[in-house]
């Protein structure tokens, strides 16, 4: 995850952006996915989202971070994808942070997706 804001990469994240997501921000939830093929970025976005880790509501955290990982063919649209799918999953005045940085050492058609929700409304379950 430090890969976030210490790499160059597709879309890079400010280190105080990112800082300010998590100052005072309670606990905290991960969710990740992986995905493969056409299909890549659905597939790890949705399971990010349905990870048994993820144990409080994510429309009722006020802030996300996301960060996508992909072989060499990750795209903007597979990116856009995953953003609209977590979109779909959160509260629309969510502050959401996104990441996305190619990583050759992964097969060229597969995408990895982590999903960090904090400053909750409610307590995790």
């Amino acid at each position: 995850l430090t890969d976030l804001f210490t790499k160059n990469g597709l879309l890079t994240v400010d280190y105080d952006n990112l800082s300010n997501i998590f100052k005072s921000s309670g606990f905290a939830v991960i969710g990740m996915g992986t995905g493969s093929e056409e299909t890549a970025a659905e597939d790890a976005a949705n399971a990010a989202l349905s990870s048994p880790l993820i144990n409080a509501p994510l429309d009722k955290a006020r802030g996300v971070v996301v960060n996508i990982v992909g072989g060499k063919e990750l795209s903007a649209e597979k990116i856009k994808q995953v953003e609209a799918i977590v979109r779909e999953n959160i509260n629309s005045d969510t502050e959401v942070l996104f990441g996305a940085q190619l990583n050759n050492s992964l097969p060229d058609s597969t995408v990895s997706v982590t999903i960090i929700a904090t400053k909750f409304e409610v307590k995790a379950e």
